[in-house]
């Protein structure tokens, strides 16, 4: 009971003296807590932000770098190709010049066959023509 009136004492002198009530005092710290609540809050959002941009950033950086190696495979692939084209390309005049080269010596055959034939032509001929002079 000298507790009970202890406390009224103490929160008649409060409000005479313009004190703080209990009740007071429990609501400011109730506003303290709540308000360190949200302030914690808030530090954990800002921390999450700033993980989610270093992710972002950490996957835009991986997707860049992918994009490169796709680039850079279809440039080796590129050159590929053009190394196959070139080579072909070599190929094609490699074996063009062959036939070239066939063809001419083929034309070179065949002129020397002609002027064998021709040689051997004259030869009957000079015979039949010298067998005239004797006769």
């Amino acid at each position: 009971m000298e507790e009970h009136k202890n406390d009224k004492k103490e929160r008649t002198n409060e409000r005479t003296t313009g004190g703080p009530s209990k009740c007071e005092k429990f609501i400011s710290q109730r506003l303290s807590r709540i308000a360190d609540i949200r302030i914690r809050r808030a530090e954990i959002l800002d921390a999450n932000a700033k993980e989610g941009d270093e992710r972002r950033e950490e996957e835009e950086e991986e997707m860049a770098e992918k994009e490169e190696k796709e680039e850079d495979e279809e440039d080796e692939d590129e050159d590929e190709e053009k190394e196959v084209c070139s080579f072909s390309v070599t190929r094609r005049a490699r074996a063009n010049e062959k036939e070239v080269v066939k063809k001419e010596e083929e034309e070179e055959e065949e002129e020397e066959e002609e002027e064998k034939v021709e040689e051997e032509e004259e030869e009957r001929r000079e015979p039949s023509v010298a067998g005239e002079d004797e006769g």
